[in-house]
């Protein structure tokens, strides 16, 4: 098995589970904490969610 750069590492694990015949679905929970004040407590807090999107039959 050869190997190569991997422009977008995410697509590596589509490949794997593709090949396999591995149906699944992925989704990324991301939180920002902003200490506005500098007091070591944060006073904003924001969060993420990342859910794959298809779009002509790829996801992006």
């Amino acid at each position: 098995m050869g190997s190569a750069f991997v422009k977008y590492p995410g697509r590596t694990l589509d490949h794997f589970y593709d090949a396999q015949g591995i149906n699944y679905s992925v989704m990324a929970v991301s939180t920002q904490l902003i200490d506005a004040n500098g007091d070591d407590s944060a006073n904003q807090i924001y969060t993420y969610t990342y859910a794959p999107t298809t779009i002509n039959n790829q996801t992006v």
